[in-house]
C-alpha cells in the first residue's frame, strides 16, 4: 500500500497573499486623485463658503474622505475602494472576510487623523497649551510618522497603525490569507519614537519658546490674530545667502516672513498687506536687526483634500516699510 502524501503546509511568502508595497501605494494615489477631484469642484461651487469657514473646511474634507473610503473598504463594497479594485487587491479582518462598516470607519479614521491635523489652523493661545501641544504631537509626528514607518519597512504583515488597530490585511485579491505577527523589533522602534516625541515636546520646545525670537515672534502672531482680519498667520525668521561671482565672500539676506490667510476676501489686497505690516512694525522690536519684512497675504480654502488659493505678497526692508506705511499711497 502506498504511503499516503502529507498535505504540504501552506506557506505564507509562496501564496503572496499580503498586498506589497507598491501596489498598496499606487491604489492609494488613484483613490487620493479620485477625492481630490471630488474636492475640487465642491471647493469651486462654494469657494467663498470654504474660505471663510477656514481651519473648519478640513472638517468637510474629512468627512467626504471618510464616508468614501469607510464605505468603499468596508463588506458593503467587497473591502475594495475604486484603486483596490484597478489593483485586485482588498481589505479583509483576521478571519479572512471582509470587515463591518463600523471597523472600516475606525481604520480610515486612524490612518486618516495625522494628515487632517498636519498644519491645521489652530489659535497661537490654543496651540501653545502644552495638553494641545502634546496631543497635536502624539497624532501628527507619533501616530503620523509610525504610519509611514510601518508602511516602508513591515514587510512581515504589511499592516501599519490602522490596521493592528482593527486587526486587518490588505491581500492581493482571492488570496488565501496565512497571517503571521508583526516582528517585535518594529514595535520597539515605535516605542522609541514615541519616547522621543515626548522628551521633544516637554523638553525642548519649552527651552525654545524662552528664546527672545520666539517670544517675539509669537507676539506679533497674536497681535495679528487678534486683528480679526485673519483665520490665522504663521512667521518664520531666517537667513539666504548670495555669493559674489567676483569674489569668494559670501552675503548674508536675514529676513522676517509672515504668511496671513485672509478670513474674507481682500477688496485690496495692497491695503491688507500694509495693515499686517504695520501690527508686525508695532509688535516685533527686533525687526530692524532684518535686511527685509515679506507679507504674504492669502485668501482661499483648504478642505483637506483639495485647496485653492489667491495671494499677493510684498517684501522691503524695515525702513522702506516704514515710508510706504506713512505715505498718501497706502
Amino acid at each position: 500500500m502506498d504511503q499516503q502524501t502529507a498535505p504540504k503546509e501552506h506557506n505564507f511568502h509562496e501564496t503572496r497573499a499580503i498586498c506589497g508595497f507598491w501596489r498598496r501605494l499606487f491604489a492609494l494615489t488613484i483613490d487620493s486623485i479620485f477625492i481630490g477631484i471630488i474636492g475640487l469642484i465642491i471647493g469651486s461651487v462654494g469657494y467663498n463658503f470654504f474660505s471663510q469657514l477656514g481651519g473648519y473646511g478640513r472638517l468637510i474634507g474629512f468627512a467626504i474622505a471618510l464616508t468614501y473610503f469607510g464605505f468603499a473598504n468596508s463588506s458593503i463594497f467587497g473591502g475594495q475602494t475604486l484603486g483596490k479594485k484597478i489593483f485586485k487587491i482588498k481589505v479583509i479582518g483576521a478571519n479572512g472576510e471582509t470587515i463591518s462598516l463600523p471597523k472600516s470607519l475606525l481604520r480610515y479614521t486612524m490612518l486618516s487623523l495625522p494628515f487632517f491635523f498636519n498644519g491645521a489652523p489652530i489659535a497661537p493661545d490654543i496651540m501653545h497649551h502644552p495638553v494641545v501641544m502634546m496631543s497635536l504631537a502624539l497624532i501628527v509626528f507619533f501616530m503620523g510618522g509610525s504610519i509611514i514607518y510601518l508602511y516602508i519597512f513591515n514587510r512581515r504583515t504589511r499592516q501599519s497603525v490602522h490596521d493592528l488597530v482593527v486587526g486587518t490585511y490588505v491581500i492581493n485579491f482571492d488570496e488565501p490569507l496565512a497571517a503571521e505577527s508583526v516582528w517585535k523589533g518594529h514595535m520597539v522602534t515605535i516605542g522609541i519614537f514615541l519616547v522621543l516625541i515626548i522628551v521633544g515636546t516637554t523638553v525642548i520646545i519649552p527651552k525654545l519658546a524662552q528664546k527672545k525670537l520666539f517670544a517675539e515672534l509669537l507676539i506679533a502672531q497674536q497681535q495679528i490674530q487678534a486683528s480679526g482680519m485673519v483665520h490665522y498667520s504663521t512667521l518664520s525668521s531666517g537667513s539666504s545667502w548670495t555669493y559674489n561671482s567676483n569674489s569668494d565672500n559670501k552675503n548674508e539676506h536675514t529676513y522676517l516672513a509672515v504668511n496671513a490667510v485672509m478670513k474674507y476676501r481682500p477688496e485690496n489686497f495692497e491695503k491688507s498687506i500694509a495693515e499686517i505690516a504695520t501690527l508686525v512694525i508695532n509688535s516685533f522690536p527686533s525687526l530692524y536687526e532684518k535686511d527685509s519684512l515679506m507679507i504674504n497675504a492669502i485668501y482661499g480654502y483648504d478642505i483637506g483634500i483639495a485647496r485653492a488659493w489667491k495671494n499677493q505678497n510684498q517684501q522691503a526692508s524695515p525702513a522702506e516699510w516704514e515710508k510706504m506705511l506713512t505715505s498718501d499711497n497706502l
